[in-house]
Protein backbone atom coordinates (compact mmCIF):
# COMPACT_ATOMS: atom_id res chain seq x y z
CA UNK A 1 0.00 0.00 0.00
CA UNK A 2 1.16 3.53 -0.71
CA UNK A 3 -0.25 6.17 1.63
CA UNK A 4 0.36 9.84 2.29
CA UNK A 5 1.03 11.05 5.81
CA UNK A 6 -1.33 14.03 5.68
CA UNK A 7 -4.91 13.06 4.93
CA UNK A 8 -8.13 14.98 5.41
CA UNK A 9 -9.48 13.40 8.60
CA UNK A 10 -6.56 11.38 9.93
CA UNK A 11 -2.86 11.07 9.34
CA UNK A 12 -1.52 8.09 7.44
CA UNK A 13 0.49 6.84 10.43
CA UNK A 14 -2.71 6.39 12.44
CA UNK A 15 -4.30 4.45 9.59
CA UNK A 16 -1.25 2.19 9.35
CA UNK A 17 -1.42 1.53 13.10
CA UNK A 18 -5.05 0.44 12.72
CA UNK A 19 -4.16 -1.82 9.80
CA UNK A 20 -1.34 -3.41 11.80
CA UNK A 21 -3.81 -4.29 14.58
CA UNK A 22 -6.28 -5.87 12.18
CA UNK A 23 -6.39 -9.32 10.65
CA UNK A 24 -5.74 -10.29 7.07
CA UNK A 25 -3.86 -7.25 5.81
CA UNK A 26 -1.83 -6.55 8.95
CA UNK A 27 1.35 -7.68 7.14
CA UNK A 28 0.67 -5.62 4.02
CA UNK A 29 3.85 -3.72 3.05
CA UNK A 30 3.36 0.04 3.35
CA UNK A 31 5.22 2.93 1.73
CA UNK A 32 4.44 6.33 3.19
CA UNK A 33 4.96 9.60 1.33
CA UNK A 34 5.12 13.07 2.84
CA UNK A 35 6.66 16.51 2.84
CA UNK A 36 5.80 16.97 6.53
CA UNK A 37 8.98 17.42 8.62
CA UNK A 38 7.98 14.93 11.37
CA UNK A 39 6.37 12.33 9.15
CA UNK A 40 9.29 9.94 8.76
CA UNK A 41 9.65 9.34 12.50
CA UNK A 42 5.90 8.81 12.94
CA UNK A 43 5.84 6.53 9.91
CA UNK A 44 8.56 4.31 11.36
CA UNK A 45 6.80 4.25 14.73
CA UNK A 46 3.61 3.14 12.96
CA UNK A 47 5.46 0.26 11.31
CA UNK A 48 5.77 1.30 7.67
CA UNK A 49 8.37 -0.56 5.64
CA UNK A 50 9.53 2.41 3.57
CA UNK A 51 9.27 6.19 3.54
CA UNK A 52 9.78 8.73 0.76
CA UNK A 53 10.06 12.46 1.35
CA UNK A 54 8.28 14.66 -1.18
CA UNK A 55 9.22 15.68 -3.73
CA UNK A 56 10.69 12.40 -4.91
CA UNK A 57 11.73 10.86 -8.18
CA UNK A 58 9.47 8.13 -9.58
CA UNK A 59 12.52 5.86 -9.86
CA UNK A 60 12.93 6.09 -6.06
CA UNK A 61 9.35 4.95 -5.56
CA UNK A 62 9.73 2.12 -8.06
CA UNK A 63 12.90 0.95 -6.30
CA UNK A 64 11.11 0.92 -2.92
CA UNK A 65 8.27 -1.12 -4.44
CA UNK A 66 10.72 -3.52 -6.03
CA UNK A 67 12.56 -4.02 -2.72
CA UNK A 68 9.32 -4.77 -0.89
CA UNK A 69 8.14 -7.35 -3.39
CA UNK A 70 11.33 -9.43 -3.53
Amino acid sequence: MIIDFLLEDENGAEIVKKIRKGNGISRLPVIMLSAHPNAELQAKEAGVEAFLAKPFEIDELLEKIKNLTI
